[in-house]
């Protein structure tokens, strides 16, 4: 079933090696509560300032930076926790309130709060007796 609130991922792009890191697709969860959309995308190793949250024609893109883990002065023997980057689109289908959009970052979890505009949020109206 499809509501009319919806925000879906964008088609992949092709895959090109115009980094010299590893790209991430974080994985994420959208919800619908309290008037808004929430995106919650999973970004371990990333902190507040690693993060960065677009809203562009309809798109919502976030972006992030992982820097390489490591135990300074060790020299490892085996590295799979290297730099990397994180990155994934949203394209979004209603009318969201551009100026209350907040983004948070707790835990390696980003959650983006994107509320919905007045005139698309659900409105009770009153029955009235004659």
């Amino acid at each position: 079933m499809t509501t009319a609130t919806e925000l879906k991922a964008t088609d992949p792009r092709p895959v090109e090696a115009t980094r010299d890191r590893p790209v991430h697709i974080p994985d994420a969860d959208i919800f619908e509560a309290d008037g808004a959309i929430v995106v919650l995308a999973d970004m371990p190793g990333l902190d507040d300032r690693a993060v960065t949250v677009e809203l562009e024609n309809d798109v919502l893109t976030i972006r992030g930076r992982a820097p390489e883990a490591g135990v300074e002065p060790a020299q490892p023997i085996v590295r799979e926790f290297g730099e990397r980057d994180y990155e994934r689109s949203f394209a979004i289908n209603t009318e969201i309130d551009r100026e209350h959009i907040r983004a948070q970052m707790r835990n390696g979890v980003l959650k983006v709060t994107l509320p919905l505009a007045a005139e698309v949020k659900p409105r009770q109206i009153a029955v009235e007796s004659h």
